[in-house]
């Protein structure tokens, strides 16, 4: 039974995602503690009797809308009470729709805001508690569309791009102070998300195989990496592309 006096959370920035949810589970199954967040009761309520049934030794549920920026570092020390935070990881996010955001600047500012601002304030947090607790690791989930800039997704992935500089700065800041970081850039995952596109084919992951990356990844690395591996190379492809034949494409 793990000892509560010392034993630390996991916290999951949108634990109802599909990704967040099996990892989870990979945290139940070493008897951790659970600090759960994001914006729908009852899918945290499921997932809390999961995960107290896979083997947590807690689970806590705060209901919150993350994608509101006031006050984050206050509510993330309410929420630890006191305890120290040993994972936090950063799910939530939206795909959007890049042809609307570029009608609509209001949804445009609205998509910036829920896939760079306050998941990147949240890092920020978390960063500062981990300082100074000199122990302890943020993952955020980036994506390889911030590698470079395609019409079909321009806006979501500029926040991406944004992010992982960011938690990359994080981790070099974090490296001094015994904490660490990582972003993972993931390709194509089969979740709710993704839902309507054709997703066969190698290059998709299944969101169960993404959430244990993501432990991995807060286990072992750190910085910034893909998941999985082989997206480096394909990204690094990508951007090799020169313009003039980049831009001839319809990606």
């Amino acid at each position: 039974m793990t000892d509560h006096g010392t034993k630390g959370w996991a916290l999951i920035l949108g634990a109802a995602s599909a990704m967040a949810e099996h990892a989870g589970r990979v945290h139940a199954a070493r008897g951790d503690r659970l600090l759960l967040a994001g914006r729908s009761p009852e899918k945290l309520k499921a997932i809390e009797a999961d995960l107290l049934a896979r083997g947590a030794s807690e689970v806590k549920t705060v209901i919150a809308d993350l994608s509101e920026t006031s006050d984050i570092a206050g509510r993330l020390l309410d929420w630890l009470d006191g305890a120290s935070l040993e994972r936090c990881y950063i799910f939530f996010g939206v795909l959007g729709d890049q042809s609307q955001a570029e009608a609509d600047l209001a949804a445009a500012h609205d998509l910036m805001n829920v896939n760079y601002t306050a998941p990147s304030l949240w890092s920020l947090a978390a960063a500062n508690v981990l300082e100074k607790q000199r122990a302890g690791a943020l993952v955020a989930i980036t994506s390889v569309a911030g590698d470079r800039g395609r019409m079909s997704n321009a806006i979501y992935g500029s926040a991406k791009a944004g992010l992982s500089t960011l938690v990359q700065g994080i981790d070099h800041r974090l490296a001094k102070h015994g904490a660490k970081a990582v972003g993972i850039k993931f390709g194509f995952v089969i979740s709710p998300m993704t839902e309507g596109m054709n997703r066969s084919g190698f290059l998709w992951t299944p969101a169960e195989k993404a959430g244990q990356l993501c432990v991995a990844a807060g286990d072992k690395a750190r910085g910034l990496i893909y998941a999985p591996f082989f997206w480096r190379f394909i990204m690094l492809i990508i951007r090799l592309v020169p313009t003039f034949v980049f831009n001839k494409t319809k990606l």
